[in-house]
């Protein structure tokens, strides 16, 4: 008898054994499928994330040529009005160069007619004053 009851016994932690193994196993599985449930969830949520995150670079991507592209238009408009706005400059140098010069000549050609004026006058004023055509070389070429 008892190694009947033994058995028994055995028989019975065994039984015990296996429905706390099942159950354990079970949670175990609800576990995992709340884990994987989890894992598919984050997942899902990191796609559109990267997703959403690809469509920006996109767009900048987009944004950045267009704007590359007019800063190119761009640069060539200000490099050709900056060409023009030199040749500008380089002739009206060259304007005030010119009228300078002849302000200079003009200026000269005034300071001789004026030496020769005085030059007459003193030699009027000289001779006694009294002739009346008295010449002024400067004056008496422009008659």
């Amino acid at each position: 008898k008892a190694v009947w009851d033994i058995v028994a016994s055995v028989r019975a932690d065994v039984a015990t054994g296996c429905r706390e193994s099942t159950e354990i196993l079970a949670t175990m599985r609800q576990d995992l499928a709340a884990v994987a449930a989890s894992v598919d969830s984050a997942t899902d949520t990191l796609n559109g994330r990267i997703d959403h995150t690809n469509l920006a670079v996109d767009a900048l991507r987009e944004g950045l040529c267009a704007a590359q592209s007019a800063l190119g238009e761009g640069t060539a408009e200000v490099a050709a009005l900056r060409a023009e706005h030199e040749r500008s400059v380089t002739d009206q140098d060259a304007a005030i160069q010119a009228a300078q010069e002849a302000a200079e000549a003009g200026r000269r050609e005034a300071e001789e007619a004026l030496a020769e004026v005085r030059k007459a006058v003193e030699g009027v004023r000289r001779d006694g004053g009294g002739e009346e055509d008295a010449e002024v070389p400067h004056l008496t070429a422009a008659r």
